[in-house]
């Protein structure tokens, strides 16, 4: 048995994660997601429409496919990781090019991509499978694969496990290790100590995004709290407005109780909100505390004749999107006052766009003398002590930096280099041969 990769996206960037694993001549690829700066950058033209596909290769806005242009008979899978779009969001785009392989997810992942899916126009051929859940594929025969339960910043996120008679992969691309979730089980670090044993050569692919930050990531169980002590503070305000990543179902949960902790009117305004909610209904139900609006002339209509002192509204655009509820509302969708607040329940992801975007909105808020809170969070993602510790666990033999810039996976190789680790660096679109 022969097994190479092939990095499509993910490698010295932030974004675009999708590793091909070629293994006897049959291909499966982890996670398929788009790079959201390069994508925008394409969406915002007005013009859009035109030549939309094209113009979205042309600007790298999703994995690089070429190295399997000649090889689509032999793609057997596309195993999803989690519901984030750095690791799914090509998939509405790019599937039919790949002759529509099977897609393999949990079943809030599968529910999500099959959405945004449906949003072009087809429904995709998806399998759910399980969290801890072990699975085979008849097109390849002797290999085993495993998807172990990992915390993250959204529901049923795995780490992917390939058993091969030449040795383990796991791909562990997106997690932290929270032992102490209120909502969710605990990073399943007994099964990757089981892993950690096996005699056969193992392989780490792991994301690096913080890795240079020296501590541990703190446990959703701390931002729950933040997110509650908030009810003082909030309690005097006219309108309370909160934004948060639409995914994160567990974060949206707390805010839920803090509007009711304060008799407030519960109001979700946004179309990903809407999406996710959906998507995660079999996980908790949010929309039956509250209302949920998804399109944008419900939204503006809503937003001009509501009673502000009643209401609790979350909304989409904490990034400081343009076209996000949060950006409207300030650009002259609702009319904000010195009475108001705005939490941000998240950080601001470090790309330059989003940066702009951020200083731009808060800049509009604060002409207003609206209170703001900000980073009412904690990340879903390892720090560079929980790398170190998941090192030790898993004991592997070869480690590939994944999803960071390179000062990003400099900082997790360096870890690697200090336990002996052999870091692989392959570049997008190489073949790398591993065992």
């Amino acid at each position: 048995m022969v097994v190479s990769l092939i990095p499509l996206g993910g490698i010295g960037e932030v974004g675009s994660n999708s590793l091909a694993v070629d293994i006897d001549g049959k291909i499966v690829i982890l996670d398929f997601g788009f790079h959201l700066e390069r994508f925008v950058d394409v969406v915002k033209d007005r013009d859009v429409k035109k030549n939309f596909l094209r113009r979205l290769l042309a600007n790298r806005a999703f994995p690089n496919i070429r190295p399997l242009s000649k090889r689509k008979n032999d793609i057997v899978g596309i195993f999803c990781s989690h519901a984030h779009l750095d690791h799914v969001g090509a998939i509405p785009y790019l599937w039919k090019r790949l002759k529509s392989p099977p897609i393999f997810a949990s079943r809030f992942t599968a529910n999500l991509v099959r959405s945004l899916c449906e949003d072009q126009g087809f429904s995709p051929s998806i399998f759910i499978k399980g969290v801890n859940e072990v699975f085979s594929l008849p097109s390849l025969p002797g290999v085993r694969f495993e998807f172990v339960n990992v915390s993250h910043s959204t529901p049923e996120t795995v780490a992917i496990v390939i058993h091969t008679s030449e040795g383990l992969i796991l791909y562990a691309n997106d997690f932290k290790n929270d032992q102490e979730s209120p909502f969710e089980l605990p990073t399943n670090i007994p099964r990757f100590k089981e892993l950690g044993l096996s005699k056969l050569p193992k392989l780490l692919v792991l994301d690096s995004l913080y890795a240079p930050r020296k501590e541990f990531s703190k446990s959703e169980s701390f931002a729950r709290d933040l997110v509650l002590s908030l009810k003082d503070s909030l309690s005097d305000k006219r309108l309370i407005v909160v934004s948060t990543f639409s995914s994160h179902l567990f974060r949206l949960f707390s805010l839920v109780d803090l509007a009711r902790s304060l008799n407030r009117e519960l109001v979700f305004i946004g179309r990903s909100l809407s999406r996710y909610l959906s998507a995660g209904v079999h996980v908790v139900d949010l929309s039956k505390f509250g209302r949920v609006i998804k399109y944008r002339r419900d939204a503006k209509r809503f937003l001009r004749s509501f009673d502000p002192k009643k209401y609790f509204l979350i909304v989409t655009g904490h990034q400081g999107e343009p076209e996000a509820v949060l950006s409207r509302m300030a650009d002259g969708d609702f009319m904000f006052s010195s009475d108001d607040a705005v939490v941000f329940s998240c950080n601001v992801i470090p790309s330059p766009l989003n940066l702009r975007n951020r200083i731009v909105l808060e800049s509009k808020l604060s002409s207003f003398g609206v209170t703001v809170f900000k980073d009412v969070h904690v990340s879903g993602h390892a720090f560079g002590l929980d790398h170190d510790f998941f090192l030790d666990v898993f004991k592997p033999d070869f480690l590939v930096p994944y999803h960071g810039d390179p000062s990003m996976s400099e900082a997790l190789a360096s870890l690697a280099k200090n336990k002996k680790i052999k870091v692989l660096r392959p570049r997008i679109g190489q073949r790398l041969k591993i065992f």
